[in-house]
């Protein structure tokens, strides 16, 4: 499809539309995760950039290593769709990944402030609370959006790899890598390193090169809703399988209890 008509696409998504209908479920998260840094706040606004036709800075994005995004920021591109800003992680270490788990899941409610649990017992009291107001009326697309600046360090790649997969069982989705400044390495090693997060357990990883307030000329719209398009068609893929999402929130909060369990009592944090 080209630019106009993915946009429309876009659009007119609706999940009572899907094959197995929406069975209870009705909206899309785009959720974002990824180190500091890394580009997810330009890249929200490079999105509804390429939706809206104007370019404007919802999400504040600090061009350097610099941390803005405290909160799990929503953004609305359709609506049937929202986008998802998030914290930037630091070293991405199992404490984190837990923090992004129970994004995932929906057990951390959105524009609120991601803060780090320090034990086991704050992790599971963050479970808990969620159930009193639950949401499981959302089926999430985990989207990493991963610099090329920083490149793919090879002690990193096992855990990595669990992480990936994990965020898989956890949505039912597989991960959309979204690679930002891309341009700036060689071809070849952008390659690999596209081929290496496929094997890792990545959906697809698309190349991608955020506006900024700066360089906002109308050129690069493709890219962002060649990715939005993908999530879109991974959703509709999902949901032509039978999902109850009381089931599937009971069956995630059993995950991530047992994740947490591992974790904290392995690293003697009670």
């Amino acid at each position: 499809m080209d630019e106009r008509q993915l946009r429309k696409y876009i659009k007119n998504f609706r999940l009572k539309d899907v094959s197995g209908g929406d069975q209870g479920y009705k909206r899309v998260l785009l959720q974002l995760f990824g180190y500091t840094g890394h580009g997810k706040s330009a890249f929200i606004n490079s999105c509804k950039y390429a939706i809206d036709g104007k370019y404007k800075m919802h999400a504040m994005a600090e061009p350097s290593d610099g941390c803005v995004t405290m909160e799990r920021s929503a953004y609305q591109l359709t609506p049937t769709l929202t986008i998802v800003d998030n914290k930037g992680c630091t070293k991405l270490d199992h404490a984190e990944m837990l923090e992004i788990y129970a994004q995932l899941g929906n057990f951390f409610p959105i524009n609120e402030k991601v803060e780090r649990k320090e034990n086991y017992n704050d992790y599971t009291s963050q479970l808990e609370e969620a159930e009193l107001h639950p949401n499981g009326t959302d089926i999430l697309v985990p989207i990493l959006v991963y610099s090329a600046r920083r490149g793919l360090l090879e002690q990193e790649k096992p855990a990595l790899k669990s992480f990936l997969k994990t965020c898989t069982d956890i949505t039912g989705i597989a991960p959309i890598v979204a690679l930002t400044f891309a341009g700036e390495s060689d071809k070849e090693i952008i390659k690999r390193w596209e081929q290496t997060f496929v094997q890792m357990g990545a959906e697809s990883v698309l190349e991608v090169q955020n506006y900024t307030d700066k360089d906002s000329t109308q050129e690069r719209h493709l890219s962002f809703l060649n990715i939005i398009s993908c999530a879109l068609e991974n959703v509709r893929f999902c949901m032509g399988r039978p999902k109850e999402p009381k089931q599937e929130r009971l069956k995630n909060k059993k995950l991530l209890l047992k994740l947490a369990h591992d974790y904290y009592m392995s690293a003697h944090i009670g």
